[in-house]
């Protein structure tokens, strides 16, 4: 059986990308700033102000983390597990953003990711490599509506 990368690692998380922390930490300050600036109006403050701890909060908690068992996508108020033994192929759309799309033996979509907004490193390329692209089975790349 040939070693694949995240065979034998304990665990490996993906965060957020520089640009996409920075944007949320950012636009989070403003708001956090427009907040308080806006006090008097507080209905207008109490909205700025947890769109502020959303915007900070999420790069913080949103983790992408794979294990020699399961690719687990933790996200602000969810967490999908999916087993690796049960991904049969990748699929790669394209659209408003980059998605890999894990699916199972039978076609069914296990878990959708948005790729273009994480930190992907070669380890994540090799591993990608190991599965079947449905896209290299078609003749035209697939887009999201």
């Amino acid at each position: 059986m040939e070693r694949t990368p995240f065979a034998y690692s304990e665990k490996k998380a993906y965060r957020f990308n520089l640009f996409y922390r920075w944007y949320h930490f950012i636009t989070g300050g403003v708001f956090l700033c427009g907040a308080v600036a806006a006090h008097d109006l507080w209905v207008l403050s109490i909205g700025a102000a947890l769109f502020s701890a959303f915007m900070i909060y999420r790069p913080l908690v949103t983790a992408l983390a794979i294990d020699p068992l399961s690719v687990t996508l933790k996200t602000m108020f969810s967490e999908r597990s999916v087993p690796r033994s049960s991904i049969a192929a990748i699929e790669t759309v394209t659209g408003k953003g980059s998605w890999v799309i894990f699916r199972a033996i039978d076609g069914k979509e296990l878990l959708r990711i948005r790729v273009d907004i994480f930190s992907f490193d070669q380890e994540w390329d090799e591993w990608l490599s190991t599965y079947k692209n449905l896209n290299d089975l078609s003749l035209f790349p697939k887009t999201l509506r």
